[in-house]
């Protein structure tokens, strides 16, 4: 049995290498062509179980023209006459716990793991000095980095030391979810003290960014746009911690078994997106009226003052970066 995976442009490349999926078809959104292609390809495979994480009626219309045994999706009013099974989205619990409850009719072993899991507020407390709690260890994200000799030529190539050195993602396709340049050239001078070597990462488009912070810090580096996804995980596996927005770096970081501290400004935990690294912990202002202001961020702050992010000071990031070091013991 193998398994397929329907995503955008660029991530299902990224899986087939690490070895998680065994098939993959990329679509651009907003172009029908792309759609039609994996229409036409999908034809030459015999699906046994298609499974739709995505609800919208356009997703809808798609799945009902792939032919498979069974489909199963979360229940919406308008996905009935596509859908052999469709479940109660448990909004509450963290979203890889809800996309995997999409399996959980298909296998006993599943039921009874899913009867076991803690109450879903655990997922979402904060302990000491931010730590969250861990997973379960079969919802274990991590996969283990198989091309070590990747890993081990990329600290060569930038001069690095395993364990050694903590990673900046200051990024975000937000603007409001990224937290302030100033914020992280504090911390990374911080840090920079207390002996670790500073890497700032992300992509091409925040290059700028990247050396803005990189430069007023000692010795830094700036990464961002140097790597691909494939060799920023690789070498995202030998830091000693990573922190970030609440983006794509704290995924990054779980996918690697790495600590993360994921930084919150205009989202928050109850949303179900939280880091879901087995030592993760979140810092964040807390007290404000207006949090959260949606889901996803926006691309300015909607009351026009983003005090989510400029009131949350370096010396409390740097507090919870230090907790989940001590309790990670790395």
């Amino acid at each position: 049995m193998s398994l397929g995976l329907i995503c955008r442009k660029g991530l299902g490349s990224t899986l087939k290498t690490l070895g998680i999926i065994d098939h993959f078809w990329e679509i651009k959104k907003g172009d029908a062509e792309t759609y039609r292609e994996v229409l036409t390809d999908l034809k030459n495979f015999d699906i046994n179980l298609l499974l739709s994480a995505h609800t919208s009626f356009r997703t809808t219309l798609f799945c009902a023209q792939i032919k498979a045994q069974k489909k199963v999706t979360f229940s919406k009013p308008w996905n009935h006459f596509v859908f052999d099974e469709r479940i109660k989205w448990p909004e509450e619990y963290p979203e890889s716990i809800r996309l995997l409850s999409l399996l959980k009719n298909h296998s006993e072993r599943l039921k009874e793991l899913f009867s076991q899991l803690p109450a879903a507020t655990e997922y979402i407390i904060k302990h000491g000095s931010g730590k969250l709690l861990s997973p379960p260890e079969w919802l274990n994200p991590h996969h283990g980095w198989k091309e070590q000799g990747v890993a081990n030529t990329l600290l060569a190539t930038f001069g690095l030391e395993a364990k050694n050195w903590i990673a900046l993602f200051p990024g975000s396709v937000w603007a409001t979810k990224m937290w302030t340049k100033e914020g992280y050239i504090e911390l990374g001078q911080e840090l920079q003290k207390k002996g670790f070597k500073i890497v700032v990462m992300g992509g091409a488009q925040e290059k700028e960014l990247g050396e803005a912070i990189a430069s007023q810090i000692p010795e830094a580096i700036n990464l961002c746009g140097k790597t691909s996804l494939i060799e920023s995980l690789a070498l995202m596996s030998k830091a000693r911690l990573v922190v970030g927005n609440d983006s794509s770096s704290s995924h990054m970081a779980a996918l690697v078994n790495v600590p993360v501290v994921a930084i919150y400004g205009p989202t928050v935990l109850r949303f179900g997106y939280r880091p879901w690294a087995f030592n993760s912990a979140v810092a964040e202002f807390e007290g404000l009226e207006c949090r959260p202001c949606g889901p996803h961020g926006h691309r300015a702050c909607p009351l026009g003052h983003h005090n989510c992010m400029k009131k949350l000071g370096s010396g409390s990031v740097l507090r919870v970066v230090e907790g989940l070091l001590q309790q990670s013991g790395t």
